[in-house]
């Protein structure tokens, strides 16, 4: 009986961490395309340009999470453009 509560606990452990990774993975092309080694702050003013939006990307707490609350997930499209650009200045 034991060994049962114990297993059913880490079933739920595990089912939880497999639902984090399935709904963070969708957000790791944004998160690689963001640390190209090449973006510059002219990337990044390009990026606010075409999206017509403010992006705090020199800004310390600048981090995923923020950018995930700008949707910037959501367009994915001009981000990677762009980041394909800075890596092969």
């Amino acid at each position: 009986m034991k060994e049962d509560a114990q297993n059913q606990s880490l079933v739920v452990i595990i089912d939880s961490v497999i639902d984090e990774i399935v709904e963070f993975e969708p957000l790791v092309p944004l998160a690689v395309n963001l640390r190209v080694n090449g973006m510059m702050p002219r990337h990044w003013e390009a990026i606010i340009k075409a999206l017509d939006i403010s992006v705090p990307y020199n800004d310390k707490g600048f981090n995923l999470s923020k950018c995930i609350s700008l949707n910037l997930q959501e367009h994915m499209g001009v981000i990677e453009d762009i980041s394909n650009k800075a890596a092969k200045e």
